[in-house]
């Protein structure tokens, strides 16, 4: 519809020869009489699939009730797919996809909006009120973009790489009772075994 209200609105100098809003546009089809292109709207697990298309866009990619089955109809239908999404976790291919180190990979931020600042962040950040959707909708965060995990991806970041020296007098010499953990596997198991925090 967006397409069509700008379609609907231009001045007839600039639209394509032929063009008529009536025999150029069904449901989720238009179509340019002069060049005979098309722009083409599909969902769906199925979506594109026995088509050949220029390039096809996917739309909030992270969101798609069945990602992978749409995306491996589309894998034929184009040698051009652009996936477009707000994150939503880690466990969907568009994060995949946008961490697999070969897919090139724009990250559109609030903080390249000219008209938005630390102000609108920090407003922005007190309307929503809820660090999950911030995590989500503002700092595009993948791994805090989900609710009801257990330890916060902001600690693990933190923990990751710490360089922790365990010499005599350190602050970080270990004390205390050693403690293990064992998770039993099928095919194999973990331990772990610490001594202090």
């Amino acid at each position: 519809w967006k397409l069509r209200f700008i379609l609907d609105r231009l001045p007839l100098w600039m639209l394509p020869a032929g063009w008529d809003l009536r025999t150029c546009s069904a449901y989720c089809r238009l179509s340019n009489p002069d060049t005979g292109s098309t722009i083409v709207g599909d969902v769906g697990p199925q979506m594109f699939r026995g088509g050949r298309y220029a390039k096809i866009y996917i739309d909030e990619y992270a969101f798609l009730p069945y990602p992978e089955a749409s995306g491996a109809s589309v894998s034929q239908a184009t040698r051009c797919r652009i996936a477009i999404s707000t994150p939503q976790g880690v466990g969907n291919p568009f994060y995949r996809e946008a961490h697999d180190g070969k897919t090139p990979r724009f990250d559109l931020r609030w903080e390249d909006d000219p008209r938005k600042g630390l102000a609108w962040y920090k407003a922005e950040s007190e309307r929503l009120n809820n660090p999950v959707v911030i995590a989500q909708e503002l700092d595009r965060d993948f791994a805090a973009s989900i609710s009801g995990v257990v330890i916060p991806a902001a600690w693990v970041r933190a923990a990751t790489d710490l360089a922790l020296t365990w010499s005599a007098g350190s602050p970080y010499e270990p004390r205390g009772p050693k403690v293990g953990g064992l998770d039993i596997g099928e095919s194999s198991n973990a331990l772990v075994i610490r001594q202090g925090p």
